[in-house]
C-alpha cells in the first residue's frame, strides 16, 4: 500500500502522543486502524518507526525520529499547495448567467449595477437576453441560466429554487381622451380595442386569465407588439387600451387607469444550483433588492382613474 498523506498525518499524530489509544480517540478512528496504517508505512520503508515493548508505551525509534522530520515537511508542503489552490480559486471571479425581464433590467438593474460591481469585483453577472416564452424550470435545470428574474405570473410551484420576491400592481390603461370616451359612452370593456403581447408569451396567457376573472374577454385585439414600451406608447397615442404595470405607466403622463381593475403581478426569481454557492450570495441579494424597489401604491396610482358604475 502506498504511503498517503493521510497515513503520514496518522503517523505524525501517533509520534506526538506515543500512545496509539490516545491517538485513536483524538482522530476518531479505531486503535487497530492506527496500528495497521503505521505498519503499512514501516513495510514500505523497510524499518520500524516505533520501539514496541509489551506492557510499555511505544516510543519512536531512531529511524522513526528521522522519518518524522521528513513526514512533517511533506505535510507542510501539502498544506501550502492546498492553500495556494484555494487562493487561486478564490481569486477567480464567480460568474452567473442571469436573465431579467427588459423593463426590470433597464429601470432597476442597470442603474444600480455599477455600485454592485464596485463592491463585489469578484462576482461577474453575465446577462442573457430575456425570452418571454422561456420555461423557467427547464432553463434552470439544463444550466442554460443560473438566475431568472421576471415580472408576471408566479411559477406553477414555488419551492426550493423559486421565490416570489414581491408583488407588483397593474391596471388597464388608456389615453386621457379614450378614457373620457369610455366613460361617456359606457363602452363594454370586452369591446375595447386591446393592445396585448404576442399570444405565445407566457405573460399574455396570465393577462388573459386575469381579465377573464374580471368578466373581460377582449373581442378586439388590434395589435400584439413584443415590447411593453411599444404597448405603452400605442396606448398613450390613443390606439387602444392595455394592461400595464403601474410603475411603468406612471412614467407616462398621458396615461390613466380605467375602472376599478387593479391587478397583482409578481416579481419572481428562479435560481439554479450554481446560484446557491455562498460566494455569489451577494448577487442574489442585489437582485432581490432591486426587484423590491417598486413605486408605492400612491405613486403608482397618481393618475386619475376613470370610474364606471358597471362593467361587463
Amino acid at each position: 500500500m502506498p504511503i498517503t498523506f493521510r497515513r503520514l498525518q496518522v503517523f505524525v499524530a501517533a509520534a506526538q502522543d506515543c500512545n496509539f489509544r490516545k491517538t485513536a480517540d483524538r482522530l476518531g478512528i479505531s486503535q487497530p486502524s492506527i496500528s495497521a496504517q503505521i505498519r503499512s508505512i514501516e513495510q514500505q520503508l523497510g524499518y520500524e518507526l516505533f520501539e514496541r515493548r509489551r506492557g510499555a508505551t511505544s516510543t519512536l525509534s531512531v529511524d522513526g525520529r528521522g522519518f518524522l522530520a521528513h513526514a512533517q515537511e511533506l505535510l507542510q508542503a501539502q498544506r501550502q499547495v492546498a492553500a495556494e489552490r484555494q487562493s487561486i480559486r478564490s481569486a477567480q471571479p464567480a460568474v452567473l448567467n442571469v436573465s431579467v425581464g427588459p423593463l426590470l433590467l433597464e429601470r432597476r438593474v442597470k442603474p444600480n449595477l455599477a455600485a454592485f460591481h464596485e463592491r463585489y469585483p469578484d462576482i461577474t453577472l453575465e446577462f442573457v437576453t430575456f425570452n418571454p416564452t422561456t420555461d423557467a424550470e427547464k432553463a434552470i435545470r439544463s444550466g442554460e441560466l443560473d438566475v431568472l428574474l421576471y415580472t408576471g405570473e408566479p411559477p406553477q410551484c414555488v419551492k426550493g429554487d423559486a421565490e416570489i420576491v414581491t408583488r407588483v400592481s397593474c391596471s388597464i390603461y388608456a389615453s386621457a381622451d379614450m378614457a373620457r370616451r369610455i366613460l361617456r359612452e359606457r363602452i363594454d370593456f370586452s369591446d375595447l380595442p386591446f393592445v396585448m403581447p404576442p399570444k405565445h408569451y407566457r405573460i399574455t396567457q396570465w393577462f388573459a386569465g386575469q381579465l377573464a376573472a374580471l368578466g373581460i374577454r377582449p373581442r378586439n385585439v388590434i395589435a400584439r407588439p413584443p415590447y411593453m414600451d411599444v404597448v405603452r406608447q400605442m396606448v398613450a397615442d390613443g390606439k387602444g387600451v392595455a394592461i400595464l404595470f403601474d410603475e411603468h405607466a406612471s412614467e407616462c403622463a398621458e396615461l390613466q387607469a380605467i375602472g376599478c381593475t387593479s391587478l397583482s403581478a409578481f416579481r419572481v426569481m428562479v435560481t439554479g444550483r450554481r446560484a446557491l454557492r455562498p460566494e455569489v450570495a451577494p448577487a442574489l441579494q442585489f437582485l432581490r433588492s432591486v426587484a423590491r424597489d417598486t413605486v408605492t401604491d400612491a405613486n403608482a396610482t397618481r393618475h386619475r382613474t376613470v370610474e364606471r358604475s358597471s362593467q361587463a
